[in-house]
């Protein structure tokens, strides 16, 4: 027999490699291109068509390849850590008291620091520059007043060494912003009780400015429907008054259907209510700016209170 190697035909299939076979491969592999050289070619057939069959999941056990970098791995945050950031935002603090009163002084020199309140601001303002004041307070960017919290009216009759105004109504104010905090007290004169209406500076005022008339009797010019808000409309007198009986008691006789109310709204919408009660829709609801049923001012618009006792508004405008 020739010792010469036999040649393997191109197209025959390579034997399945033995254990021996495939260990002879990984050795072979592992000594790398140096030894590898120094083997015969029969030997060195043999690890060729071992790697070959193992395939390419054994293929990472090559030293020669390059290795795949590991995948990153992220930490994810603690509770605290979580906390933490979520916190980091601070708001803006609201300004000392000094300092908003003299900002406010600065601007309006009647302005003067109720005396009364020893822990908050509490401003005392004339009535005519109540709206003037507010204005200021919510436009102004170092205090950004823009929230009313309540409106409360007080009787001073009985209050002990009272030398002042019989009432006053306070408002009290808020910046959502910096949460800084301002009272408004306007003294109202018994012989005449009335204050200028906020209800278009703030919405909100509308049913406050009724329940500080129904209960104290502070009149409020150029409120849109001032009326009774929680006495029916029979009452006579206002119970919060210090001088009024607290044991009298009202009887109601006819309840208040508030018609007025609703006519009132339902023109603001563009409806046309008929004299003889009927409702007729708009054909198409307007875009703001284009209700023709308001005359462009809105509901504090006196005409509009006439055109709800039955008067028709002029056209041009929404709320």
């Amino acid at each position: 027999m020739s010792d010469e190697p036999k040649q393997v035909p191109a197209n025959a299939t390579a034997p399945a490699p033995t254990p021996n076979t495939a260990q002879a491969a990984a050795a072979s592999v592992a000594t790398g291109p140096a030894s590898s050289s120094a083997t015969s070619p029969s030997n060195a057939t043999a690890p060729m068509v071992a790697t070959a069959a193992m395939g390419p999941a054994h293929e990472p056990a090559k030293q020669g390849a390059a290795a795949a970098p590991p995948a990153a791995t992220v930490a994810k945050p603690s509770a605290n850590e979580a906390v933490q950031a979520a916190s980091a935002w601070i708001p803006p603090k609201p300004i000392a008291n000094d300092t908003a009163f003299a900002l406010i002084k600065e601007r309006f020199a009647v302005v003067e620091r109720d005396p009364m309140d020893k822990w908050d601001l509490t401003l005392l303002c004339p009535a005519e520059q109540l709206r003037a004041l507010i204005t200021f307070m919510r436009r102004d960017a170092q205090l950004t007043i823009d929230m009313l919290l309540d409106i409360s009216a007080i009787d001073y009759l009985s209050f002990p060494n009272h030398r002042e105004a019989r009432f006053a109504v306070v408002y009290l104010l808020k910046s959502l912003a910096t949460n800084q905090r301002i009272k408004v007290k306007v003294r109202v004169e018994e012989e005449h009780a009335h204050l200028p209406t906020i209800s278009d500076l703030f919405r909100i005022a509308d049913w406050m400015e009724r329940e500080a008339w129904d209960q104290i009797g502070i009149v409020f010019d150029g409120h849109p429907n001032l009326k009774r808000l929680l006495n029916h409309h029979e009452f006579v007198g206002h119970p919060l008054r210090k001088d009024y009986p607290c044991q009298k008691r009202q009887k109601l006789s006819v309840n208040d259907p508030m018609i007025d109310q609703l006519v009132l709204r339902l023109r603001q919408n563009g409806y046309t209510v008929l004299d003889d009660g009927g409702v007729e829709a708009p054909e198409r609801l307007s875009a703001p700016g284009a209700n023709p049923a308001t005359g462009g001012r809105g509901q504090n618009d006196p005409t509009l209170q006439s055109a709800a006792d039955g008067a028709r508004a002029e056209p041009g405008g929404v709320l």
